[in-house]
């Protein structure tokens, strides 16, 4: 009898180690499915560009998504700008492409002339990597390399791509492992805050709405004159009860450090107080800046 019971919680023993591996194994397989990685190069002077950056970025075990299906899945989305995207068109983006992460790439070479130089030629590489489980721009470069013909210029360009790669691979990876352990966390913890409503809606009745005791201007940054970007920036903006800016979230993105210039701008702001039925409340709030190089206007 004692016999039998030894075998039996043996048995049990077992089975339960033989669950735990399957778990355990069912979860390694999940966590070790490749990255679905999608390249959108915004024109046909990219095209070369994007092929030898994809072709170095393949070696580093993601799966590429189709370029023609990316490109159709864009169309599709009718993008207007993939360089500056809010967080639901990126991800709406990406979930036609069926992918995690994806590029927007524009290259060319041009003509250049400046005090030092009557001519010379430059090829550059924008870059921007973007989430699409979050929809936000997770990183981006400008690459450039300036010589006196066309050919020589392009060339050094293409002869980078490779290490342009090798640099973005962990970055993905980063993004990728940062993504997965806020999906674990648990929400129970996360305090939900009221937006503020569109006008002439029943939730605007008795709402004072909080405004800024002082606009600031973010700076138009040097990355963003050098390719005489105009681009619109959205942050929203999370205020305590007492008009203070708790928090800041990119909701349209358009790299070359515009998204930290409008982001520290609205920190630095001061907010009179929102009040529903004469009480303070807390709110978030949405802030545009639109962006241009006034110097050639």
């Amino acid at each position: 009898m004692r016999r039998t019971r030894i075998e039996q919680m043996t048995f049990r023993l077992s089975l339960l180690l033989l669950i735990i591996t399957s778990v355990s194994f069912f979860a390694a397989a999940q966590t070790s499915k490749p990255l679905k990685i999608a390249f959108l190069d915004e024109s046909p002077n990219s095209q070369k560009f994007a092929e030898q950056f994809a072709q170095s970025l393949s070696q580093n075990s993601f799966k590429l998504i189709d370029k023609d299906l990316a490109r159709a899945a864009a169309t599709g989305a009718k993008t207007v700008n993939p360089f500056n995207l809010t967080v639901d068109e990126a991800k709406n983006l990406g979930a036609l492409i069926d992918c995690n992460f994806f590029f927007v790439i524009k290259s060319e070479t041009i003509r250049r002339s400046s005090f030092q130089k009557e001519v010379y030629f430059e090829s550059y590489a924008i870059i921007f990597l973007a989430s699409a489980q979050t929809g936000q721009l997770i990183v981006w470069t400008d690459k450039h390399f300036e010589a006196d013909a066309p050919a020589v210029a392009e060339e050094a360009l293409l002869k980078e791509a490779k290490k342009i790669a090798s640099e973005f691979s962990p970055k993905i990876i980063n993004a990728a492992e940062r993504e997965r352990a806020a999906r674990a966390e648990s929400p129970a913890s996360a305090v939900l805050i009221e937006d503020l409503p569109g006008e002439a809606t029943a939730a605007e009745q008795n709402l004072r709405v909080p405004l800024p005791y002082k606009r600031l201007t973010p700076e138009y940054t040097q990355a963003a004159r050098e390719r005489s970007i105009e681009a619109t920036v959205d942050v929203a903006a999370e205020l305590n009860e007492r008009g203070d800016v708790e928090r800041t979230e990119i909701v349209r993105w358009a790299g070359f450090e515009l998204d930290e210039a409008a982001a520290s701008a609205v920190k630095k702001m001061q907010f009179r107080p929102a009040l529903r039925d004469g009480k303070p409340l807390a709110i978030r709030v949405l802030l545009r800046y639109n962006f241009r190089d006034l110097q050639k206007q």
